[in-house]
């Protein structure tokens, strides 16, 4: 009777640690998930890292509230050639030191599709490893296709602003045709001078070239009307991301 006793104790105590080991994982991942969509500064405000805006697309594409490497959406954050998951060491840096070959010597290593280009692999749009929304923020997000980043374009009505909600910071505003609801692009201090406007990352290639990627596009038009637009640029230019959402 003892050992019976003693064994259905131990049982009860073995249940238990589980039950509160269990208890305590399910606590852990809820405060994980409710980091991902609730970061403080170092003042302890809410920021928009990690937040997405919800601008009613037909595609159901949901755009970060932010750059990947900024804490709201006023900053530019980090600058990354395309295809490379690291930022540039320094904003200033424009071109060069590129990853996936030597572009003026036309020696690509990747993402080529040209034999005059460098070694053929026919690759047209980023693997998910090469892609930097998914190293710094994690398998949730990823940067956009061109495909989105044509939508995002059309289905806004958009405006150049100087002075963003009095940040003393420049961009393109877009206004959701569906729902209204609102994003802002920052315009980013190294393409043509911070006047100059903002260039985004896409995942995908220019077809056309290989030693290209595609981009969204504005220009700070002072006429107010420089809606951004899809283009290409070299790919060891040092350019933003803005990722896109596609977690739960």
């Amino acid at each position: 009777m003892y050992f019976v006793l003693l064994l259905v104790s131990l049982l009860s105590f073995t249940s238990c640690d589980k039950e509160e080991e269990m208890q305590n994982e399910n606590q852990n991942n809820q405060q994980n998930d409710s980091n991902q969509e609730n970061l403080s500064d170092e003042n302890g405000e809410e920021t928009d890292v990690k937040k997405y805006v919800d601008l009613g697309l037909p595609s159901g594409t949901l755009w970060a509230t932010c750059n990947v490497g900024a804490t709201k959406p006023e900053e530019y954050g980090y600058l990354f050639a395309w295809g490379e998951i690291k930022p540039k060491s320094k904003p200033s840096i424009i071109y060069g030191n590129y990853k996936w070959g030597d572009i003026d010597g036309h020696a690509l290593t990747k993402y080529c599709t040209w034999e005059s280009s460098g070694i053929v692999d026919n690759k047209k749009c980023l693997d998910p490893e090469d892609d930097a929304a998914i190293a710094q923020w994690g398998k949730d997000w990823r940067m956009p296709t061109i495909e989105e980043i044509s939508e995002l374009c059309k289905k806004c009505d958009w405006k150049v602003v100087y002075d963003y909600k009095e940040s003393g910071v420049a961009g393109a505003v877009g206004i959701s045709k569906i729902n209204a609801n609102e994003i802002f692009l920052p315009a980013i201090p190294t393409t043509i001078g911070y006047d100059g406007g903002g260039e985004y990352w896409s995942s995908d290639i220019n077809i056309g070239n290989s030693y290209e990627a595609r981009v969204l596009w504005f220009h700070l038009d002072s006429s107010g009307e420089g809606a951004p637009t899809c283009s290409s640029i070299r790919r060891d230019g040092c350019k933003a991301v803005r990722a896109v959402y596609v977690g739960k």
